[in-house]
């Protein structure tokens, strides 16, 4: 396991071949970038300002 670099409670994928062999391999966690992400905003999906209230520290 530490040869794959999978630790308890990550998650896998299991593959079954034909010939009954089965491989495991990490999922990898996507990278994210916030330049990416800011391309998905949209005049259309940005929602208004939320009040949480008075600021209690400060």
């Amino acid at each position: 396991m530490e040869r794959l670099n999978i630790k308890q409670g990550a998650r896998v994928e299991i593959l079954s071949d034909d010939d009954e062999s089965i491989t495991i391999r990490p999922i990898s966690h996507p990278a994210y970038d916030l330049k990416t992400m800011l391309t998905g905003v949209k005049e259309g999906n940005i929602h208004d300002e939320v009040d949480w209230g008075e600021v209690l520290i400060g």
